[in-house]
């Protein structure tokens, strides 16, 4: 379990391998995995197949939401992983593990394969308009329900955790000491509000499926990646447009209200035309119970309906 593992409050790669001394131990004892990151590479998960094994046969699931991949290889293997097709029925993890631990890209392949087949491993892209989607935030928990979360440099990268070649650090927040289960608990928060898509008006995460088909590029050729090219550009946007329109909660005039048929009255529908034909200026003066509230609503609503973004 988390609690035997003596994590440290702090982790750097200026003093020691990151991926040995943190990585390992938390995911080995993990039955849920949430990683909110900006770059991520495959590595990370299947360099560690003991602990994956253990998540698996626990029953466990991997989120994790980045805005960009670092290899075409890994974007390759995802591809793949998401149209493969087991002829019979699945095999056992570890077998499957122990079968093509030499061939590394069926290996692969056939392991991410069988982690979306059963639900276990699910990848969600944010995308920003401008600039870069660049959280760092990690969240693991074990079948005790203990959980530690941690934030820092670092990213989901093979270069991140080599002492070798990035300078890294994380902090690290246990939810059963206190003063950290507060960190915990906001960080959680922070990974289900993006991972539901309402963190933001700025950042758009959505299914890995969908940004593949829509050719929306999330390769980066390094880590300073903005999108210049303009048809990339025009292609982001358009997405983006479309699922903004879709998450956004637009005003409609109901059907009925308090069981009757709604219609706009005479009265209010005369009311509306007067402060259309004043450019959308005045006061709109009704006796009491005529329906004020109700011709206000209704005056905005169709507003919104014509004037597309404006809710």
């Amino acid at each position: 379990m988390l609690k035997d593992c003596d994590f440290k409050i702090r982790y750097s790669s200026e003093k020691e391998s990151i991926y040995d001394k943190f990585y390992v131990p938390a995911l080995s004892n993990a039955i849920t995995y949430k990683r909110a990151v900006g770059f991520f590479s495959l590595g990370i998960i299947f360099n560690t197949t003991a602990a994956l094994s253990y998540l698996v046969e626990n029953k466990g699931q991997i989120k994790i939401i980045f805005g960009k991949l670092i290899s075409q290889r890994d974007l390759a293997q995802i591809q793949e992983g998401l149209e493969y097709d087991f002829s019979d029925e699945l095999p056992n993890f570890k077998d499957l593990i122990i079968e093509h631990s030499g061939t590394l890209v069926e290996y692969r392949v056939r392991l991410l394969a069988y982690l979306f087949k059963t639900g276990q491993l699910q990848m969600m892209v944010a995308l920003r308009r401008n600039g870069l989607f660049h959280q760092k935030i990690g969240i693991i928990e074990d079948a005790a329900g203990d959980c530690i979360s941690f934030n820092g440099s670092m990213n989901e990268t093979l270069s991140a955790l080599d002492p070798d070649i990035n300078s890294e650090e994380i902090t690290v927040f246990k939810s059963w000491k206190s003063g950290q289960d507060d960190y915990v608990d906001q960080h959680n928060e922070d990974f289900e509000n993006l991972w539901s898509n309402s963190s933001s008006e700025n950042t758009i995460v959505c299914n890995l499926p969908e940004v593949l088909r829509e050719e929306i590029n999330i390769i980066a050729s390094d880590q300073s990646f903005i999108p210049s090219v303009a048809e990339e550009k025009r292609l982001l946007n358009e997405f983006l447009n479309k699922n903004k329109q879709v998450n956004r909660i637009t005003p409609t005039v109901p059907s009925e209200i308090n069981g009757n048929i709604f219609e706009i009255r005479p009265h209010q529908k005369q009311a509306l035309t007067s402060w259309q034909n004043s450019n959308y200026q005045g006061i709109l003066e009704l006796a009491t119970g005529t329906g004020k509230t109700i011709t206000s609503i209704y005056g905005l609503t169709k507003i919104a309906e014509n004037i597309p973004g404006i809710s």
